[in-house]
């Protein structure tokens, strides 16, 4: 008799929540009045990195519906991006966690994606993600599309859209925008350009940082070893090290960013220095487009693979990003590969999507401070 995992559970349980509420709305809808359906769902549930990756297609997006108002729904902490994006109407936001755990949130969430009148749904997601076909499939839209990477995902979604199609998998993320929109017969071109927009109070505030903490432009050192998954974070005795090297070589101001979380780490990191030269951590006192704007203003930035090297990315800010094998080459790097750069060590399990059968992440913790410093080093020579 075959074993299911949590995973397996969870998955069974919202394919049948789906079958349910999806004939419950049917008859609400079926109740209700006749709506014009004009407006563009793009339904996109992953993290900030991700979205920014999204930024790249978004332009052209606009440009083939220009007649059409264009919603996105996504994570709640992705707002602060994407509400000020010149290519967007309208912006729908879900708490993920409190979505998962309280049934009567997600419907009242639901709920109301079922009634906005969508002549098309795009899902944006390219795992095998309930939450994502949730949201795309209960939006009612006349047509919906996705893209799926599992038989079994295909099997369980695909009757209620009016496409559901295979992408390939060996492409970037920031690329595969791009292919799921031409298989459609849209005309977009591949481009790595990502974007963050900004309001006239983002300057403003970046102006009272600087004033606060006397900043000079392009003449601090961004860091950033803080990641949602612990699983991508570098050792703290080696952000120790780096830290006084690259004081050593540059003697810049060292700026350390993340969120309230990741302060624990870096107070690790700073307690472990032995002196307090030029060190300043800014971790959980911005939002994403002030750190946007810290980012975009600095000498060089160097992190683990999170949101905050996506950012450098898209400001266009020199850039190392110290890498694992769970996803090479599918999030990161991409664009510019003479300023977005990556330090990562080889290994013949890369592509393990983080299921990691090792006891500890080798391909990120055997990264030599040295393999760091020579990155840097040939980044700034060439800039």
């Amino acid at each position: 008799m075959s074993k299911f995992n949590i995973s397996d559970i969870k998955q069974c349980i919202n394919h049948y929540f789906l079958r349910i509420v999806y004939w419950l709305f049917l008859m609400l809808r079926f109740l209700g009045s006749v709506q014009k359906f004009d407006r563009i769902l793009l339904v996109h549930t992953r993290g900030i990195g991700d979205f920014i990756l999204l930024t790249a297609v978004l332009r052209q997006i606009r440009r083939i519906f220009e007649k059409r108002s264009i919603v996105v729904v996504i994570r709640s902490e992705t707002k602060p991006i994407a509400e000020v994006c010149s290519s967007i109407d309208d912006v729908i936001t879900v708490n993920y966690e409190k979505y998962q755990y309280n049934i009567l949130y997600r419907l009242q969430v639901l709920y109301g994606l079922s009634k906005g009148s969508y002549a098309v749904a795009y899902n944006l997601v390219y795992s095998n993600d309930d939450f994502a076909h949730q949201l795309t499939i209960l939006s009612f839209a006349k047509r919906k599309y996705g893209a799926y990477i599992s038989d079994i995902e295909k099997m369980r979604y695909e009757k209620y859209y009016s496409r559901l199609f295979k992408l390939d998998n060996d492409i970037s993320e920031v690329y595969r925008n791009a292919l799921f929109f031409r298989k459609l017969g849209c005309s977009i071109q591949n481009t790595a350009t990502t974007k963050i927009w900004f309001k006239k109070e983002d300057e403003i505030g970046f102006q009272q940082v600087k004033n606060k903490y006397n900043l000079k432009e392009e003449d601090y050192i961004v860091l950033s070893p803080g990641a949602r998954y612990s699983i991508r974070l570098w050792e703290t005795k080696k952000w120790v090290s780096l830290v006084k090297r690259l004081h050593e070589i540059y003697g810049t101001l060292i700026v350390f960013c993340g969120k309230d979380n990741d302060r624990k780490i870096i107070k690790e990191i700073i307690g472990g220095l032995d002196w307090d030269k030029r060190i300043m951590n800014l971790a959980g006192e911005t939002d994403l487009r002030l750190l946007a704007k810290i980012i975009e203003n600095a000498l060089l930035f160097v992190g683990v693979e999170s949101a905050s090297i996506h950012i450098a990315a898209a400001m266009g800010t020199p850039n190392v990003c110290l890498m694992g094998g769970g996803y090479f080459n599918r999030f990161f790097p991409y664009g510019n590969l003479e300023r977005n750069r990556t330090v990562y060590h080889k290994m013949d399990c890369f592509g393990c999507n983080w299921y990691c059968v090792r006891d500890k992440a080798k391909c990120i913790q055997d990264i030599l401070v040295e393999e760091v410093l020579r990155a840097v080093k040939d980044l700034m020579e060439n800039e």
